[in-house]
């Protein structure tokens, strides 16, 4: 059995108003998961910062936000992973939405 294997990107971020909270987000398009973290946060104050070289995981991003310790300490992350096709975000989706039709 050949099993494709492709990339998917997951966001982990600490919400801190009205209550401390993460919320997890995983897309197979990094770009599209940056503009949904910054609709998280509002729209504006996120910064994403290339971490790979301070602890040394290929891909890694930081995620500050004014809103957590004034933007010094990072609210999250997203880092790449990869699963099996079958597994991937859009299969997923599309397994969901053919049962619901």
């Amino acid at each position: 059995m050949n099993t494709t294997i492709v990339k998917q990107y997951r966001a982990l971020l600490t919400l801190t108003h009205p209550r401390p909270r993460t919320c997890e987000l995983v897309s197979p398009d990094l770009n599209t998961l940056k503009e949904d973290v910054n609709r998280i946060f509002g729209g504006n104050g996120v910064k994403f910062e290339n971490a790979q070289s301070a602890v040394g995981s290929p891909g890694l991003t930081l995620i500050y936000h004014p809103s957590f310790d004034s933007g010094k300490t990072p609210s999250g992350w997203i880092s790449p992973f990869e699963v099996p096709e079958s597994m991937s975000v859009g299969k997923t989706i599309e397994l969901l939405a053919q049962q619901a039709a």
